[in-house]
């Protein structure tokens, strides 16, 4: 395509608008070789706002707890899996005193990419007793993950 583009061009248009489509075509290329979402060439940046779906089986806690859940959803960043389905993840359950009375919230606090643990932070969710299922977190920071 962007060769019949520039055969075109060569054949009709004006030298300054030639030369516009070139520089056109190199800071094209030039860009696109650097894929948005990385830092270097081995890291992986997961921007802050980014959604990360988890699954796990919740019960009966004692204050604060964690637990183990995996990850459903592949997070992507542009054609890069920066977390993969099924990685695994950790989970803190805690009890939110209101005037409603007692809720259990949890947040994501890491996640295993490659065998390698990353801290992160994330929103806090409510809980059902007795619920398991899918949980949707976001990520509240940015989260790099090296490769």
């Amino acid at each position: 395509m962007v060769y019949l583009v520039y055969f075109f061009l060569m054949r009709t248009a004006p030298t300054l608008l030639r030369l516009l489509f070139l520089c056109g075509c190199f800071i094209s290329l030039a860009t696109a070789q650097r894929s948005p979402g990385k830092s270097n060439d081995t890291d992986i940046v997961v921007p802050a706002g980014t959604k990360i779906t988890v699954e796990f089986k919740y019960g009966q806690h004692r204050e604060p707890q964690t637990y183990d859940a995996k990850v459903v959803w592949p997070v992507r960043i542009g054609f890069t899996t920066a977390i993969p389905v099924g990685a695994n993840a950790k989970l803190e359950v805690w009890t939110n005193y209101n005037d409603a009375g007692a809720v259990d919230m949890a947040t994501l606090t890491s996640v295993t990419v490659e065998g390698k643990q990353y801290p992160l932070q994330s929103d806090a969710l409510e809980l059902q007793p007795g619920s398991a299922g899918e949980l949707r977190f976001t990520l509240a920071t940015e989260l790099t993950i090296k490769r």
